[in-house]
């Protein structure tokens, strides 16, 4: 469980993020592998070959969670999924409705909802809010001209999130920013 205050978060490669526990130890981590995420009854998952499929993971707690998703609607450019987390056992543990056009992410956690809402077109800028109340705020500290795939993150917390809830939404936010 993530305490109040601020949480760093890194992007350490291409295709990995961890949340930094205040001892500067991996909370959780984010691992997006090579090869294509998915989609369950998107039109060309069924002919996608095994072998350059993969699903994203997140470790949290000492726990890995596959992340899933399935095509909600078959728009041309904006297109509709549910996102969960899957535990070792196949069950969800968190999911999400993202909805292509809009700037806000439906999460459910817990028996709570929490929205996800972007801030800006232009920086990388969240706020995860519960009940219109604000959980935690997401920015970039990165330094503008940057030439790296390293990038640091500030997740300011109004007060104590799981570590599972932190690292899906910054999960969301990466991917809904970078396009990943």
């Amino acid at each position: 469980m993530a305490q109040a205050g601020t949480v760093i978060a890194a992007r350490t490669a291409l295709m990995h993020y961890e949340l930094l526990a205040p001892d500067g130890n991996a909370a959780a981590t984010i691992t997006l592998k090579n090869g294509i995420w998915p989609a369950q009854a998107a039109p060309a998952t069924p002919f996608l070959p095994k072998a350059i499929t993969n699903h994203p993971e997140i470790t949290a707690g000492g726990q890995t969670y596959v992340a899933h998703r399935r095509l909600r609607t078959n728009k041309f450019l904006f297109n509709d999924f549910d996102i969960w987390l899957a535990n070792a056992a196949g069950d969800p543990v968190i999911s999400a409705i993202t909805v292509g056009y809009s700037w806000t992410t439906a999460i459910k956690h817990a028996g709570q909802d929490f929205a996800l809402r972007r801030k800006s077109s232009y920086r990388f800028a969240f706020d995860l809010t519960r009940d219109m109340a604000s959980v935690a705020t997401f920015h970039d500290t990165t330094p503008f001209w940057t030439m790296s795939a390293r990038r640091r993150f500030a997740l300011d917390l109004s007060q104590p999130v799981d570590d599972v809830l932190l690292a899906f939404s910054l999960f969301l936010a990466t991917s809904i920013f970078f396009r990943a």
